[in-house]
């Protein structure tokens, strides 16, 4: 670039930085001639070498944004993903979508404002198919299922996996009539993964053994009650927390009555995460999907796409699957 504009490197580099001690038509032609080599400058490292040069004390490299809904859950999330990325060099910022939720554009502004650029994105309490951002600003990643807008890299769950595996932990145990149950009424996209699991099982099985998937956006006491009576399943399958209590209200006692295996035990086995929800069925085995390490890997390649100077939506984004922590228990004989 130096030589094509006829000037030294240290010229050139001054020149793309808009340095006032170069002249303004030497300025001119070195970023001309820039623009046509394709040269885009590289934020990130322009920040620390712009700290390197003056001698300031080093800050924090990058502001991440960790965008979601707000719950006890998803805050243990963010302080997860917050403590990593100090410990890459960078700093957090947490917004609640929902306070943002009337005027979209508003949180575009403050992102703006404050100069963030890498974006952490979910989980959600509810589906999207997209948020109004001004992508080609950002280097976005999303955890989940729940944001399904083209072109982010996705960090999820082996849920479908993870599901089948409970399908053949449950059948060791000599239990014959499974069943799968979840609550469809924020998280459908999660919910078909979970359907898809059960009827995948149910075509490689005898059909007098196979049990219709219970997946509901308005599951009650009452329907449990009457799948329960109708379909006798031996164990049970739930895709979330909230079934496991409809069954016990029923009178079901676990596990003398059927067999439980829950995908999405809240707290982590080493109690690294730890949620506490109440109601929480503390016996329940099943898997824990590692929120913690999901949120750690969208840090890093939040900053991977920032060093590497990958801004905007991406033809081909990747997707990372982070396998869940198998929990055995005492909800099965």
């Amino acid at each position: 670039m130096a030589e094509a504009s006829g000037v030294s490197i240290a010229t050139a580099s001054c020149a793309l930085r808009n340095d006032p001690k170069v002249k303004a038509s030497t300025r001119k032609r070195v970023q001309e001639v820039a623009a046509s080599l394709g040269y885009t400058p590289n934020e990130m490292l322009s920040k620390v070498m712009t700290q390197v040069r003056t001698d300031e004390e080093i800050r924090a490299r990058e502001t991440l944004g960790y965008i979601c809904t707000d719950d006890r859950f998803r805050r243990k999330m963010y302080e997860a993903a917050s403590q990593h990325a100090r410990n890459r060099g960078c700093s957090m910022d947490f917004f609640n979508y929902n306070e943002y939720r009337e005027h979209g554009r508003r949180m575009n502004d403050v992102l703006q404002a404050r100069g963030i650029r890498g974006l952490v994105l979910g989980p959600f309490l509810e589906d999207f198919e997209d948020l109004p951002l001004d992508w080609e600003r950002y280097a976005p990643v999303t955890i989940g299922e729940t944001l399904t807008k083209p072109g982010i890299l996705r960090i999820r769950s082996t849920i479908f996996h993870d599901i089948l595996f409970s399908f053949r932990f449950l059948e060791s145990r000599n239990y014959h009539r499974i069943g799968v149950v979840a609550n469809s009424s924020r998280l459908k996209n999660f919910s078909i993964v979970v359907e898809a699991a059960s009827l995948y099982h149910n075509k490689h099985i005898s059909r007098k053994l196979q049990i219709p998937p219970l997946i509901d956006d308005q599951l009650t006491q009452e329907k449990v009650a009457r799948w329960y009576e109708k379909h006798s399943p031996d164990a049970v399958i739930t895709g979330n927390n909230e079934p496991i209590a409809l069954f016990t209200k029923n009178g079901i006692e676990i596990p003398r009555d059927m067999g439980l295996i829950n995908m999405a035990i809240m707290d982590s086995p080493d109690d690294s995460f730890k949620v506490g929800y109440p109601g929480h069925f503390p016996t329940a085995s099943g898997f824990h999907p590692n929120y913690a390490l999901m949120a750690k890997v969208s840090v890093d390649n939040a900053i991977n796409l920032l060093e590497s100077n990958q801004i905007g939506l991406s033809e081909h984004p990747n997707t990372i699957s982070i396998a869940g922590t198998w929990i055995e228990k005492s909800s099965t004989r």
